[in-house]
């Protein structure tokens, strides 16, 4: 079981986003390009100029090897925190954490937990 946690869209939007709370292994190998291939341009673009930037003015010293490592697995740590942001700035807000198996999974439990008939205690 993975722990989901699911973002509903502004209201022009239909279906909820939801987030797999776990690494992300394309970020982990690729780094900063990584999050770009998952769809996070704004945060992709400022890491990856801060990594030339480091690249730049370190290229000389031993740390680069281990720096690009460390931050690649921190990258990859924080990339569920990384889509939250951006889906923050384009207007979703944060709906409950959903524990399941796959994404549709997921979703089903959201609209199934969601729509269910509130209890009654008589």
């Amino acid at each position: 079981m993975k722990l989901w946690s699911v973002w509903l869209p502004p209201a022009d939007e239909a279906v909820p986003a939801v987030i797999p709370q776990k690494i992300h292994w394309p970020t982990f190998f690729l780094g900063w390009i990584g999050l770009r291939i998952g769809g996070m341009r704004i945060s992709a673009w400022i890491i990856g100029a801060i990594s030339v930037l480091f690249t730049v003015a370190f290229r000389d010293s031993p740390l680069l090897l281990p720096w690009f490592v460390l931050i690649h697995a921190v990258l990859a740590l924080f990339v569920p925190k990384f889509r939250e942001t951006e889906l923050r700035l384009r207007g979703w807000t944060r709906g409950p954490d959903v524990l399941a198996e796959t994404k549709d999974s997921a979703l089903l439990r959201f609209f199934d937990h969601s729509t269910a008939p509130a209890e009654s205690v008589v």
